[in-house]
């Protein structure tokens, strides 16, 4: 813990200034859109204009779908040629009433994706945001790698059988390149990372064989969580997408009516298993230390995503995983707690046993 701190505050401060001073990719070149800011109406952009969709002078794109049954849908579509990789989509978004519909990808979204020779959609769709409900402006702002035989990349603005209004606005697309800092400082920053979850990990390296088969799985959970936070988005998305088709597919649930995202489910349960398989397995280690140690974790896994392709830390994430990591720990001490008074009932009973006799 004397180690631990220190130097985690100060690889903070240095993923900190890097973030601040060096985004990690940069505008290049040309504006790519066709009437990026819908001052020209609707022009350049392929959907069907009245009252389901409408741009207004102030250059607001607003699209209303009051049919689930049904999607409402603008996009823009521009040659693989005319493009380099990566791109970077920027916007801002806001909601009113938005219901989401069965599936996951039914809501107001701006996505950026490829096609293939065929028109088909090709793996890696880029989510740039995706809204329920009724939220203010929100801005955003996602990179697209774009895949070997795309041939055409496709922008949208959809409301996918769900209902409510979606605006849209500042909409910006432009060839992309890695900041000069930003890749000097990535790696170096990661082996940092790196480092300090090995020295965070030491005092529960000596374990009694008796528990290293629990041990095993505590290491293995937190591998799964790691390697969850690290991912690149595009490939994060496409297990999202897989796992919502197949959990509709066999129950007929759709994850968008969970009440937080399928990820941040994730978030607590990993971290929550952390928590009770760390507490009965390290029983040498106070609660309040494995504590202090997930919450650390949980920073230091969303300061690494600040060095991870298409992903966003979050500090409302490092709250859900404490939350979970405290469950799991309570719960932890509980069970212990029973099983002491379990056995001290079992020899204290045995004890008067040949006290009578």
């Amino acid at each position: 813990m004397r180690i631990a701190i220190p130097l985690f505050l100060c690889l903070a401060a240095f993923t900190i200034f890097v973030h601040l001073y060096a985004r990690q990719y940069e505008p290049l070149g040309k504006e790519l859109l066709v009437n990026p800011d819908f001052r020209q109406e609707l022009s350049g952009w392929k959907g069907q204009s009245g009252p389901s969709i409408t741009a207004a002078p102030n250059g607001e794109l607003l699209i209303a779908n009051s049919d689930p049954a049904k999607s409402v849908i603008l996009s823009q579509t521009l040659s693989a040629e005319q493009t380099g990789t990566p791109l970077l989509l920027r916007g801002a978004v806001k909601t009113e009433d938005v219901i989401a519909g069965k599936l996951a990808w039914n809501q107001a979204r701006v996505v950026i994706t490829s096609l293939g020779p065929t028109g088909k959609w090709l793996p890696g769709t880029g989510v740039a945001i995706e809204m329920n409900g009724s939220a203010n402006w929100t801005p955003f702002r996602t990179v697209f790698h774009i895949p070997d035989g795309a041939e055409k990349i496709l922008v949208r603005v959809e409301l996918n059988q769900a209902t409510g209004k979606v605006f849209a606005k500042d909409l910006s697309l432009r060839m992309a390149q890695e900041s000069s800092l930003y890749a000097f400082s990535r790696w170096p920053m990661l082996c940092g990372w790196a480092v300090f979850l090995l020295v965070l990990a030491t005092p529960y390296f000596k374990t009694p064989k008796k528990n290293i088969p629990l041990s095993l799985i505590v290491l293995g959970v937190g591998l799964l969580v790691l390697a969850g936070v690290t991912v690149p988005g595009q490939y994060k998305d496409l297990i999202v997408r897989y796992l919502s088709s197949l959990t509709y597919d066999i129950s007929g649930f759709s994850m968008a009516k969970l009440p937080m995202h399928i990820t941040k489910i994730g978030h607590f349960t990993g971290f929550l298993l952390l928590g009770l398989f760390s507490c009965i397995c390290f029983v040498q280690e106070k609660p309040t230390r494995i504590f202090v140690d997930l919450t650390l974790l949980a920073l230091a896994s969303e300061f690494m995503q600040f060095f991870t392709v298409e992903r966003t830390p979050l500090f409302g994430d490092v709250i859900i995983d404490s939350l979970g990591a405290l469950l799991g720990i309570v719960t932890a001490t509980i069970i212990l707690k029973l099983i002491s008074q379990t056995r001290y009932s079992k020899s204290e009973n045995i004890f008067r046993g040949h006290e009578n006799r």
